[in-house]
């Protein structure tokens, strides 16, 4: 079967699905269904691979089915049970404290004119580093995935049934690193569960937890963080950003305990934001597979 036909409609066996691994540092993992795994090695989408290595400057490219997979070698693969084989990527570290002194601040770690801490080293005295490229080589590596996910025509797991699907786009300016999907029947019927306005304290921390680790700080906006849904299975995920969110698609849509969803993002400015906004959908799929047998 292929992702490729209306998840919406269709409970579809089982192809991939996201986790959240808390921990120092916290992770992502991807299960991967064999039969899948096989189809990729023989896909091997070239042209697509070489024109992502040139647009983002990215090194070599392993094929899944080894101990590495993608640009980089952004997944372990880290376990193999049953019908699937697990990925494990591994939250990087975005700001790296440099021993000389800030050029912003001159070393003194105070904004003179707003009588704050600098903002620029956030008061260390230390000149900040910032290094995207392995958040480049994540998003790109899940672009790729993603993509071959949603043309596979093989069977999908006997297990159990794909609980959401999603895509992800690795851009190279403002507003260009997309996350968009469906959520499948099982994952909304659970969402629908809730009533009224409810929030996900799990997913939210998971969030909190890795924008903690990517930026290096221990204080956090918590009022960027969010996670809720409304009756039928409205759900809202936000991070830090320009209103930067995931949010239904499909306004106006009506109850119905046979119908998935399709999600969207709004103001996904860098990967950082994918990434918290990925273990936020990872946590949730975590509670989800626990009640959903």
């Amino acid at each position: 079967m292929s992702l490729s036909f209306d998840l919406e409609r269709e409970r579809v066996p089982c192809i991939y699905e996201i986790l959240y691994q808390a921990g120092n540092p916290p992770a992502l993992k991807l299960r991967l269904q064999k039969n899948f795994v096989q189809a990729c090695k023989d896909l091997s989408p070239i042209i697509l691979i070489e024109a992502s290595q040139k647009k983002h400057n990215l090194g070599e490219f392993s094929p899944l089915g080894n101990d590495w997979f993608g640009f980089n070698n952004t997944m372990a693969k880290t376990n193999e049970t049953g019908e699937f084989i697990e990925y494990t990527v591994i939250i990087p570290v975005l700001r790296k404290e440099l021993q000389k002194p800030c050029s912003h601040c001159k070393g003194t770690g105070r904004d003179d004119y707003f009588d704050r801490a600098c903002s620029w080293c956030d008061g260390t005295t230390h000149e900040i580093e910032h290094n995207w490229k392995p958040f480049t080589a994540i998003s790109a590596t899940l672009e790729m995935l993603t993509n071959m996910a949603e043309f596979f025509k093989g069977i999908g797991s006997a297990e159990k049934f794909q609980l959401l699907s999603f895509q992800v786009r690795c851009g190279k300016k403002m507003g260009s690193w997309s996350i968009g999907g469906t959520y499948g029947i099982d994952f909304c019927n659970w969402l629908s569960g809730f009533s009224g306005h409810h929030q996900f304290s799990r997913a939210i921390e998971a969030m909190q937890k890795t924008y903690r680790h990517i930026f290096g700080k221990t204080e956090h906006f918590s009022w960027y963080f969010d996670v809720y849904t409304e009756d039928n299975a409205w759900l809202i995920i936000s991070c830090p950003g320009d209103a930067c969110s995931l949010y239904p698609s499909d306004y106006g849509w009506a109850p119905n305990k046979n119908m998935g969803r399709k999600f969207s993002c709004h103001n996904m400015d860098a990967p950082m934001q994918q990434l918290m906004l990925l273990t936020a959908l990872a946590a949730l799929s975590d509670m989800a597979r626990e009640t959903i047998k």
